[in-house]
């Protein structure tokens, strides 16, 4: 397996353990809404997750070590803003690049400021509420 294709895996293991989470705390879940994304072709975009109580929507970003994937939440944050039609858009940050490398504490870092930033704005075609956090932040926020 090469490096791509455990990138792949390890996303779809962290999508696929929210899933579950969510729904042993009691949410429904439901396949996402299709919107056009600001790089739209022909298909209409999905967030990972969708929870119809709340309007949430949630894109999962995996990233276990640095590249040039790790600075893709800004354009994901700034799409949120323009297209992501809900109450609350989050950008859920998971994998150790995040927590341990000063290149991903910073981009998780400077991700929370953008979204700060955005939601001193209000949207007229997107997300409501944007949130970058971490799998802790979201089970708090929930939690709340």
């Amino acid at each position: 397996m090469n490096q791509g294709q455990r990138a792949n895996l390890s996303g779809k293991m962290f999508h696929e353990k929210w899933c579950a989470s969510l729904e042993k705390m009691g949410y429904t879940l439901q396949k996402p809404p299709g919107y056009k994304a600001l790089w739209h072709g022909k298909r209409l975009n999905k967030t990972d997750i969708y929870i119809p109580e709340g309007d949430i929507q949630i894109e999962c970003k995996y990233q276990a070590v640095s590249g040039t994937c790790d600075q893709k939440p800004f354009a994901e944050i700034w799409n949120a803003h323009e297209r992501v039609k809900c109450n609350y858009y989050i950008l859920l940050f998971g994998g150790r690049h995040w927590k341990e490398n000063a290149r991903g504490i910073n981009i998780f870092k400077e991700a929370k400021k953008m979204a700060d930033k955005l939601n001193s704005i209000p949207s007229r075609h997107g997300a409501k509420e944007i949130k970058v956090m971490d799998s802790d932040e979201l089970r708090g926020w929930l939690d709340e």
